[in-house]
């Protein structure tokens, strides 16, 4: 599973059309810090 938050898509889209869907990840984020669970385990959901 892959995930990325839609901030740092908007912030990429400075000059270029992207997509969300384009990024191809599995889950979009909005207001979600990811950087801080890279290495980590957790659980999305329930």
């Amino acid at each position: 599973m892959t995930l990325i938050e839609v901030e740092a898509i908007e912030g990429a889209q400075a000059g270029i059309e992207l997509d969300p869907a384009d990024t191809r990840r599995n889950i979009l984020t909005r207001d979600v810090p990811l950087n801080h669970l890279v290495d980590e385990e957790f659980s999305v959901g329930r």
